[in-house]
């Protein structure tokens, strides 16, 4: 076997080969038949099932959740409305604040705990509902003068205690 391929070897002249009649014993290949997109087990057509019903479960857990928040974004709305108009030099829409965050209070507490508070128990129970508690001893404190009173905190103080409020609606939860 061994001098057979050396003979092959030691003569590089090509074989003449006739290349049309080569080509023409060639035959096309068969191909297989196409691959279906339908899931050809019933287990795929389960999962399938199964992920159509989570999805639908998703979206309306979604819609529902967004439905649920739209006293968070109404209360959101109505300070942005408010802060625009204290930087338009109307610093009555101030005294607006302190009823803004009792709706908000209501809707996320239960009536007859939140209603009837005024006054230092009112910040008080602010406090035991933020994180930071800076109603009591913060820009907070503004919610008791502008209530009752017509003295108009300074800038420093009104943007903080709108900080301190856009923060506080927005970490508020009812039940969703």
């Amino acid at each position: 076997m061994s001098a057979l391929v050396h003979s092959v070897a030691a003569d590089p002249t090509p074989v003449p080969v006739n290349a049309s009649a080569v080509l023409a014993q060639l035959q096309n290949a068969a191909m297989p038949a196409p691959v279906p997109y339908t899931p050809q087990t019933w287990g795929w057509a389960v999962l399938a099932a199964l992920l159509v019903i989570v999805l639908a479960w998703l979206v309306w857990r979604c819609i529902r959740r967004y439905r649920a928040l739209a006293w968070r974004r109404a209360a959101l709305a109505e300070l942005r409305q408010i802060e625009t108009e204290w930087q338009h030099s109307q610093p009555e829409a101030l005294r607006r604040l302190p009823a803004l965050v009792k709706r908000v209070a209501l809707q996320t507490a239960p009536r007859a705990q939140v209603a009837s508070l005024s006054g230092t128990a009112w910040l008080a129970w602010l406090d035991g509902h933020d994180r930071r508690k800076r109603f009591s001893t913060g820009p907070g404190q503004w919610l008791l003068t502008l209530t009752y009173s017509a003295e108009t905190p300074p800038q420093a103080e009104v943007s903080a205690l709108l900080r301190q409020l856009r923060h506080w609606i927005g970490r508020q939860h009812a039940g969703v």
